[in-house]
């Protein structure tokens, strides 16, 4: 009886160990299905993240090819620039030294302008001299020619070829005078 008992609380104990170790297993295996579904997700999480990163890593070289391409073409539109500005420069110092030149012609001619203008002032002065001069000149020469017309009839009616009006008022001696030269 004794050994029944004991045979029927092993037995129990195994029953209950056999429970056990079926719970555990069974556990087990609900932990590797848990397990294996996690490591599918992990899995195609993992792929999904691959292609991801394959296409990523496509579109950044492509990308960086394309910033390359461009920083070449700034690179090249900077050096043409450079060389129009250093032509515009060349120019612009061209421009600058012709503008410099025919400013300075400009100012001289003003000056030579300036220098005939007054030269034209002082001259036209001298001509109103010269016209006075000629005037008085002339007026002498008109008087001179009267009284040498004067002295030639005298000499002539002094020579009793023709004769002279007698004047009242004493004429005669004034005409047989030698002129007086104005200066």
């Amino acid at each position: 009886l004794i050994a029944r008992e004991e045979a029927e609380g092993d037995a129990k104990k195994l029953r209950e160990e056999s429970r056990r170790l079926k719970k555990e297993v069974e556990e087990g295996k609900d932990r590797e299905r848990r397990v294996g579904k996690r490591l599918e997700v992990v899995m195609e999480e993992y792929t999904n993240f691959k292609e991801s990163h394959a296409s990523q890593s496509a579109i950044y070289e492509k990308e960086v090819r394309k910033a390359r391409k461009e920083a070449f073409k700034s690179s090249s539109a900077v050096v043409k620039l450079q060389e129009e500005l250093k032509g515009a420069r060349s120019t612009l110092r061209v421009a600058q030294s012709t503008l410099d030149m025919e400013k300075r012609k400009t100012q001289q001619r003003d000056q030579e302008t300036f220098d005939a203008q007054y030269k034209l002032v002082s001259m036209q002065e001298e001509l109103e001299q010269l016209q006075l001069r000629l005037q008085i000149v002339e007026e002498e020469r008109e008087a001179l020619k009267k009284n040498l017309q004067e002295e030639e009839v005298a000499r002539i009616a002094a020579e009793g070829r023709i004769a002279l009006p007698v004047s009242p008022q004493g004429d005669d001696e004034l005409l047989l005078r030698s002129p007086v030269r104005r200066s």
